[in-house]
């Protein structure tokens, strides 16, 4: 299977913008709007890259899941961060967070490898970073999210801007 990636295409998304509307309705008045709300950071966005990343996150980030844990994470468990990367340097930090049961939640290798990635390489700034998860714990979720470093000091909550935990 090939899959062919496609430039980013800004006209694509220009639906999605929010526009201002003039109190007489005037059309000339509503593009002008449209065109000021539209505009962001698209020159400075690789064409080549997501706009935005979802991860899931129970089985897909870290495991265990959270509904499998007999209480909430909140013991940290230290470690290499940098474990899997080409990095010469060992950084330590956060790599789990543990409970008093002796669980312990912990990114997969490669799960870790890509967010070290996200976080490290300049060209990723400009993508937006989400999690979804239909967590029957969503507390247990977030601890993991706020306790879970990928740098030292610089948790996976810090990478995120969008999230979705819970079944509500």
């Amino acid at each position: 299977t090939t899959i062919s990636l496609q430039p980013y295409n800004p006209s694509l998304y220009n639906k999605f913008t929010t526009t201002k509307m003039s109190p007489n309705n005037n059309n000339e008045n509503n593009e002008q709007a449209g065109a000021k709300a539209s505009t962001n950071t698209d020159k400075d966005h690789d064409p080549y890259l997501p706009t935005m990343i979802v991860f899931d996150l129970d089985d897909c980030l870290w495991t265990p899941e959270m509904h499998e844990l007999y209480s909430k994470p909140t013991i940290p468990v230290k470690g290499i961060l940098n474990e899997h990367t080409l990095s010469s340097k060992e950084i330590k930090g956060v790599v789990g967070l543990s409970n008093h049961h002796g669980d312990t939640v912990r990114l997969y290798d490669g799960a870790r490898q890509a967010l070290y990635e996200l976080a490290t390489n300049p060209k990723y700034q400009n993508v937006i970073i989400g999690v979804a998860s239909t967590s029957l714990e969503p507390s247990y979720s977030y601890a993991c999210l706020e306790g879970i470093e990928i740098l030292p000091g610089h948790t996976m909550r810090d990478m995120i801007t969008y999230h979705q935990i819970g079944r509500n």
